[in-house]
């Protein structure tokens, strides 16, 4: 257990741009895969990453009902937007 939060979003109508990497990202490789292709790698165990793995078989359902994802409840001490 942890007490970290991932804040996932999933976006749409995205189009190719140029990069701006923080300090932190440089060398960072951009891979794009096809949505099965990414949750059979989940399922393998080559993704790890909590917050992607999340993201993923969240796109998954959403593909697989045909509705996005519901949005998260506010948690006490998120930062009103």
């Amino acid at each position: 257990m942890t007490a970290a939060r991932t804040h996932l979003v999933l976006a749409t109508g995205l189009r190719p741009g140029e990069h701006e990497r923080e300090p932190t990202e440089v060398g960072m490789r951009v891979v794009r895969w096809p949505l099965d292709q990414a949750v059979d790698a989940v399922q393998s165990g080559s993704i790890t990453d909590a917050g992607s793995v999340s993201a993923l078989l969240l796109a998954h359902l959403a593909r697989w009902t045909g509705q996005p994802p519901p949005p998260a409840a506010p948690q006490q001490g998120d930062l009103a937007g």
